[in-house]
C-alpha cells in the first residue's frame, strides 16, 4: 500500500494519521448523538444544548430510599435514571411514567447490595451502571440483562476507599474510572477483570482525595483534595498536566467540566474558553469548594481562576477568613447556565451572561434576591444578595415548602417529553421538577 520504497518512518506516521483521523470520527460521531442530550454526559461533558431554568413545579417527591442518595445517574438514550444510596440500594426510575395521567412514583427496578453504596456512574453505550460500595467493591451492572458484566474490589488500606466513578467510552476500549480517597485513580479496562489500563497517584501530602471529574472530549481528568488541591491528567498520554490549589486551601466537594464560549465577558457562559467543540483555548474545570457555596471556574492550563460563583452574606466575595458553612454539593450544567445545590438545601440557577435570571428555584422567600457581578482580583464574581423576604402568598396564606429539608447530594437533568429537574437529598428524597 505505502510502496516498496517507503520509508519505515513515513509509514508509521501515515498509520498514526489514520488513527488520529478515526479519533476524530468517531468524536465527531458522540458529539451529534450525545452532545445535545440532556443526560450524555456526568458532570456535564455532554450538555452542550442552550439554557433551560426550570421553573420550580414540584412533579414527584421519591421517598422509597431510607437512607442518604449517594449518586445519580442519568441511562442515555432512555427515559430511565438511577439512584444509589447508602441504604445499600440501586433503584432505577422511568421518567416517563411520573408525568401525564398514568402517574406511578415507584421505582420500576431495585437491587440490593446489602452494603452502603457511595458512587454511581453511567456508561454511554450497552446501558451500563458502575457502583462502587464503601467495603471497596466496585461492579459494572447491566440494566437490561439484569446481571454483573464484571467487579473488583479496592484494597482499603492500600488505597483506600472509593470516592468517584466515571465511564471513558467515547472510544475503545471502554474504560471505567476510579478514584479513591488515598489518591489512587485508575482505569479499568472492562474487557478484562483485573485489567488496568491507566494508573494515576496524587501525594498524600496534598490531603485525602475529595472529587474527580473528566471531559471525554478533550481528554482529561482531574481530581481535587481535603486541602484544595487539583491535579489533572491527559488521558491520552497518561501524564501529569497541572497541579494548583485553592487560595484558602479549601477542601473540593464537586468538580465537573467546564465548556466552550469565548472568554469572559465576551458572550461565554460559566466555565467559557474550553476547547473541544468550541475551538477555543485549552479546558477549564467547575470546582465547588467548602464554605460560602462557592464554585470557582479554573483552567488547567494556566491554573487561575476567571469566574467564580459567591452565595454568602456572612463574607465578602473571595475571602479567605470568616467563611459561611454552606457549600455546594451537587452541581449541572444546563446549556451555558448552572444548577447547584448544597447543605443550605436551595437550588440556584446562575446565569454569567444574564445575571436577572439568577434565581433560588421553587422558593418564594428567596425571590427577591439580588445577583450582580463584582471584579475580584481579576475574577469576575457573580455575587448572590439577600433581598426582601416574603414568605406570604397571594391569599394571605403560609405557602407549602417544596424544597428539600435536608442538604442536596446530586443533581441531573433528564429528557423525556420535557425536560426534567432531578435532584437527591441527604434524607433519602428524590424530587423531580419542571
Amino acid at each position: 500500500e505505502h510502496g516498496s520504497t517507503s520509508a519505515p518512518c513515513r509509514i508509521s506516521l501515515t498509520i498514526v494519521i489514520s488513527e488520529r483521523r478515526r479519533e476524530c470520527y468517531s468524536l465527531a460521531e458522540h458529539r451529534d448523538k450525545f452532545g445535545g442530550g440532556l443526560g450524555g454526559g456526568f458532570g456535564g461533558s455532554g450538555e452542550r444544548t442552550p439554557s433551560w431554568r426550570p421553573r420550580g413545579n414540584l412533579v414527584a417527591h421519591l421517598t422509597e430510599h431510607k437512607k442518604r442518595v449517594s449518586g445519580l445517574a442519568v441511562v442515555p438514550n432512555t427515559t430511565l435514571f438511577a439512584s444509589v444510596s447508602t441504604d445499600g440500594t440501586l433503584r432505577i426510575w422511568d421518567c416517563a411514567k411520573m408525568e401525564g395521567r398514568n402517574i406511578a412514583n415507584r421505582a420500576r427496578q431495585v437491587y440490593n447490595r446489602q452494603t452502603p453504596l457511595d458512587c454511581l456512574a453511567a456508561g454511554r453505550t450497552n446501558n451500563s451502571l458502575g457502583i462502587a460500595a464503601r467495603d471497596g467493591s466496585i461492579c459494572v451492572f447491566d440494566i437490561e440483562k439484569q446481571n454483573t458484566r464484571a467487579s473488583r474490589t479496592v484494597n482499603l488500606e492500600e488505597d483506600g476507599s472509593p470516592v468517584q466513578l466515571h465511564f471513558q467510552d467515547t472510544l475503545q476500549p471502554s474504560l471505567l474510572f476510579y478514584t479513591t480517597s488515598l489518591g489512587v485513580t485508575v482505569g479499568w479496562d472492562l474487557r478484562e477483570p483485573a485489567g488496568q489500563a491507566v494508573r494515576f497517584s496524587t501525594e498524600l501530602r496534598h490531603g485525602l482525595t475529595t472529587a474527580m471529574c473528566a471531559d471525554d472530549t478533550e481528554f482529561w481528568l482531574a481530581t481535587g483534595t481535603s486541602d484544595g488541591v487539583v491535579s489533572c491528567w491527559d488521558l491520552r498520554f497518561g501524564l501529569p498536566v497541572s497541579t494548583f490549589i485553592h487560595p484558602a486551601k479549601s477542601r473540593v466537594r464537586r468538580m465537573i467540566p467546564g465548556f466552550g464560549g469565548n472568554g469572559v465577558g465576551g458572550g461565554a457562559g460559566f466555565g467559557g474558553g474550553v476547547g473541544g467543540g468550541s475551538g477555543g483555548a485549552a479546558g477549564h474545570v467547575l470546582v465547588a469548594v467548602q464554605g460560602n457555596n462557592e464554585v470557582g471556574c479554573w483552567s488547567l492550563e494556566t491554573g487561575g481562576r476567571s469566574q467564580a460563583l459567591w452565595a454568602s452574606s456572612s463574607a465578602a466575595p473571595l475571602a479567605l477568613s470568616a467563611p459561611s458553612q454552606h457549600s455546594v454539593c451537587a452541581m449541572r450544567m444546563s446549556g451555558r447556565a448552572l444548577i447547584t445545590g448544597g447543605t443550605d438545601c436551595k437550588l440556584r440557577y446562575w446565569n454569567m451572561e444574564v445575571s436577572s435570571e439568577c434565581g433560588v428555584l421553587a422558593s418564594e422567600a428567596n425571590s427577591n434576591n439580588n445577583y450582580r457581578t463584582r471584579l475580584v482580583e481579576g475574577t469576575e464574581v457573580l455575587v448572590e444578595e439577600a433581598g426582601r423576604t416574603h414568605r406570604k402568598t397571594e391569599d394571605g396564606k403560609l405557602g407549602v415548602e417544596v424544597m428539600h429539608q435536608d442538604w442536596i447530594t446530586d443533581i441531573l437533568i433528564a429528557q423525556t417529553t420535557q425536560r426534567l429537574l432531578v435532584t437527591a437529598a441527604n434524607d433519602g428524597v428524590i424530587k423531580m421538577w419542571k
